[in-house]
């Protein structure tokens, strides 16, 4: 079924991405939703946008925002990027509106981030752990050779010499 929407639709249609705003009551809301649609529609990589839905209290309202690109695409994320970081605060700026960019596009995208973030920092955190055991080996094998010259006898490990090793 995800192939043949796509390929009848676009590929976008199979993640559309929500933005939901929380609405301050003013009388210009419907008139900046308006142009917040507007805004996103004239992204490159917006292959549409429905007209702003508000509930029936007038206090929030969604919109969906279907992409030109597959949900786990490169353009999709840097959509979502933008839709965040530039589109949504330059056209709601004073106006009292708050927008957020969900659905589970954006949230497969946060998920990642995240497994990436908590990926690094493992790694890193591996990587100090190895290098420490390796310097700690430098030192015990250098131990071992020094002790090794002078004909005496070295304790590599608990209760092992290193004259008890058989190579």
């Amino acid at each position: 079924a995800y192939d043949l929407v796509a390929s009848g639709f676009g590929q976008g249609v199979n993640g559309p991405i929500i933005v939901a705003a929380e609405l301050p009551g003013k009388s210009s809301d419907q008139a900046d939703l308006a142009k917040l649609s507007s805004d996103i529609s004239k992204d490159k990589d917006v292959a549409s946008v429905s007209p702003p839905t508000v509930n029936s209290d007038k206090s929030a309202a969604t919109i969906s925002v279907v992409p030109r690109s597959a949900p786990p695409s490169d353009a999709t994320v840097a959509l979502v990027d933008r839709l965040r970081n530039d589109t949504i605060p330059r056209a709601l700026k004073g106006t009292g509106i708050n927008a957020y960019v969900g659905g589970a596009t954006a949230a497969y995208i946060d998920i990642a981030d995240e497994f990436y973030r908590r990926l690094a920092d493992i790694k890193k955190q591996a990587a100090e752990k190895m290098s420490k055991s390796i310097e700690t080996l430098k030192h015990n094998l250098a131990k071992v050779r020094t002790g090794l010259r002078k004909g005496g006898e070295v304790e590599i490990l608990d209760g092992v010499r290193a004259g008890d090793v058989v190579l």
